[in-house]
């Protein structure tokens, strides 16, 4: 078994001891299994579909869990997907070296292919793809080395989607794609990514985030002191996953809190969210679900499980969670009573 998969069944089982499950059963409110490996499940802005990127392309899904829609396009594994904000379409990228743009009929929630963005061959790494919330571009991370390099040039493509042209933007630094995401006011793209900085004749690991000013084409940095697995920017504060969890006010990018949860028992949380009012943050470790007081650092509530975790998203209300596991199981969570200062019981 590998040192590092070993050392999380560990630091699984140690959680388990600090936070022990209870008596009363935890159980989800529908629960499918899937023939594949699911890598992204993603709420549409209006909480109806939900799209799931899997090992085997694209379904769309109610909010039951019952199956919508399965449209055929990509010839590869589906690795991420962005909602238009008004939830009429969503973008995919795959690792057939497409961007696929979907339309969606909010009545009859048919799902058409719309086109078709060929940015790479199909070697290239799935493309991140992230639609700004004005719903006037999207943006996507794109490689210059070949993959086995495992590093690209620090480059951004944002597209026009009122004419589909766009406009690449190249920082000065080499980093392998982690994740992207929008600014609330459209006006920036973050870039999470461990920076390779070159200092002649030394390049220096280093994570970091890359700000994208889209009005002036410049590239800020801010490096922080940990690997980043997760981000989520809401409002005026953006929260980081590193061993720990870091609070950034975005108009000054200064680090307004910090709390230390998992940094004695991994590389922080995978997956990490806020609630619409910016007080509760949600994170995955493991098989674990947790739900974090935002000004405090307590954890206000717990699911455990031991299957475990790949992927989560937060239903726009706040009521509903959609659980990817490692094992294909696709699960929805009523999270209607969180925050709560106990264990969920659901």
């Amino acid at each position: 078994m590998p040192l590092r998969r070993l050392t999380l069944i560990l630091s699984f089982m140690l959680l388990l001891v600090i936070f022990p499950l209870t008596s009363s059963a935890q159980t989800s409110l529908v629960e499918i299994t899937l023939e594949s490996k699911i890598y992204r499940v993603v709420w549409s802005p209006d909480g109806e579909l939900l799209a799931v990127g899997s090992s085997l392309g694209l379904q769309i899904m109610d909010s039951g869990l019952q199956l919508v829609a399965t449209p055929e396009g990509h010839s590869g594994e589906v690795g991420f997907i962005s909602w238009k904000p008004d939830s009429t379409g969503f973008a995919t990228g795959a690792r057939d070296g497409t961007i696929r743009i979907w339309s969606r009929n909010l009545t009859t929630n048919e799902v058409v292919l719309e086109r078709t963005l060929y940015v790479g061959g199909a070697d290239r790494f799935v493309n991140p793809v992230a639609w700004s919330p004005n719903g006037l571009y999207l943006a996507e991370m794109i490689e210059r080395q070949p993959r086995q390099f495992n590093a690209t040039l620090g480059k951004i493509r944002i597209w026009d989607t009122a004419d589909w042209t766009s406009e690449i933007y190249e920082s000065d630094y080499q980093f392998p794609w982690i994740m992207m995401e929008w600014s609330p006011d459209s006006r920036q793209v973050l870039a999470v990514a461990n920076a390779c900085v070159s200092v002649e004749p030394l390049c220096l690991d280093l994570p970091a985030i890359f700000s994208l000013d889209i009005a002036t084409g410049t590239f800020s940095t801010l490096f922080v002191s940990g690997a980043i697995p997760a981000m989520d920017w809401q409002g005026d504060r953006l929260a980081l996953s590193t061993p720990e969890i870091e609070i950034y006010d975005t108009q000054t990018m200064e680090q307004v809190n910090r709390f230390s949860i998992l940094n004695e028992l991994g590389d922080g949380y995978k997956v990490i969210k806020w609630n619409t009012d910016e007080t509760v943050l949600i994170g995955v470790f493991i098989g674990q679900v947790h739900f974090i007081d935002a000004n405090t650092g307590e954890i206000l509530a717990r699911l455990l499980s031991q299957d475990e975790i790949v992927w989560m998203d937060w239903y726009p209300a706040g009521s509903l969670l959609a659980i990817a596991r490692e094992n294909g199981r696709l699960e929805l969570w009523d999270t209607s009573e969180v925050p709560v200062a106990k264990l969920l019981h659901l």
